[in-house]
């Protein structure tokens, strides 16, 4: 059965000619944004006085700096820092390279009225954004994302119905489970907690980013 269908399965990126955009972790002390970043947006955002934005799973900067939340599926405070060193850094974005994150065809899984979740990398001339719902739909065991929306499960088997999807959905499940993986798999066992008022979520656009990575 399914239960509703899908948005979209691309981006909007009609908003200017710079493109659309996006919202990534910036800390205010060194005023830098990150340059990876996995959040939760919800749906609907209440007003909040919280020092700290809710929603950040992970983010890390180009120098190797990052926080992270103990959950990761919400995010959400507390928040801890460490760091995984310039090199660190550079791996990832080589495995996101090598795993063709930056190549895939689909960017998009999301349904109305459904909080997702961004996995965004900016770095040098590359900007990749893909944005889904899936994971946080399936931690219900009784229903699955397949390519055609969120349906009962019903007694299916969940990976059936995936691979029952189109070669552009796979592919885009294949993906961003990597992306996943390459980014929480580099976050260090443990660290400090994060004081408050460090870290705040702001938008900024793909072509302004790019900029003030090059110092223009």
């Amino acid at each position: 059965m399914l239960v509703t269908t899908l948005c979209s399965c691309t981006k909007d990126t009609s908003d200017s000619e710079e493109g659309p955009v996006f919202v990534m972790p910036f800390d205010n002390e060194t005023s830098e944004f990150a340059s990876i970043a996995i959040l939760k947006i919800p749906e609907f955002v209440a007003p909040s006085r919280e020092e700290d934005p809710d929603g950040i799973i992970v983010a890390i900067w180009k120098n190797g700096n990052a926080i992270w939340s103990e959950d990761d599926m919400n995010g959400g405070t507390p928040y801890f820092k460490g760091t995984i060193g310039k090199a660190g850094f550079d791996k990832i974005i080589n495995d996101l390279l090598k795993s063709g994150f930056f190549k895939i065809s689909r960017d998009l899984y999301h349904v109305f009225d459904a909080s997702y979740i961004t996995i965004t990398v900016v770095y040098d001339d590359n900007f990749r954004e893909l944005i889904s719902c899936h994971e946080l739909f399936e931690q219900n065991e009784n229903l699955v994302a397949s390519d055609h929306g969120i349906e009962s499960l019903e007694g299916r088997d969940r990976n059936k119905v995936i691979e029952g999807g189109s070669s552009e959905y796979r592919e885009f499940r294949k993906t961003w489970k990597q992306a996943r993986t390459i980014i929480k798999s580099s976050i260090p066992d443990s660290g400090e907690k994060l004081e408050k008022g460090v870290i705040e979520l702001k938008q900024i656009k793909p072509k302004q980013r790019l900029q003030r990575d090059r110092g223009q």
